[in-house]
């Protein structure tokens, strides 16, 4: 039985399917720079300038407000967690960058160093594994 022309689009599955993880790639993009715009206008609140950091739960600790005060427990748990959901995005970004490696038989370039930072989204920071 030959497929009628008004269903020939369904011929391009392969096609499809391999580009949902470029768009995964690009939400998760999306989520990480929502994520640090929202660390940083929390910090901005209380005149702080600060760059977000694999060390930022350190230096959260050693933060003042422009007036020199402590940061408020309610602030400081929200940007904890706010960064908990950055290294959250940062993880699934290596995991997909590592899946499109081994779906595309680039497993050589897994074991050379070149992970994430050789594609064409930004460099993301690699998290910590999630407890």
């Amino acid at each position: 039985m030959e497929i009628p022309r008004s269903c020939t689009w369904c011929r391009c599955r392969g096609k499809e399917d391999g580009r949902r993880l470029h768009r995964e790639q690009l939400r998760l993009k999306d989520e990480h720079k929502a994520h640090r715009t929202r660390i940083n206008a929390l910090l901005v609140t209380q005149g702080i300038a600060l760059k977000v950091r694999s060390d930022f739960r350190k230096r959260l600790e050693q933060l003042t407000c422009w007036d020199g005060s402590a940061l408020g427990t309610d602030l400081k748990a929200e940007l904890e967690r706010e960064y908990s959901r950055l290294d959250l995005v940062g993880f699934g970004h290596t995991h997909l960058v590592r899946t499109a490696s081994c779906r595309d038989g680039d497993a050589a370039r897994l074991t050379s160093g070149a992970g994430p930072s050789r594609m064409s989204l930004p460099r993301m920071t690699a998290p910590k594994e999630p407890p």
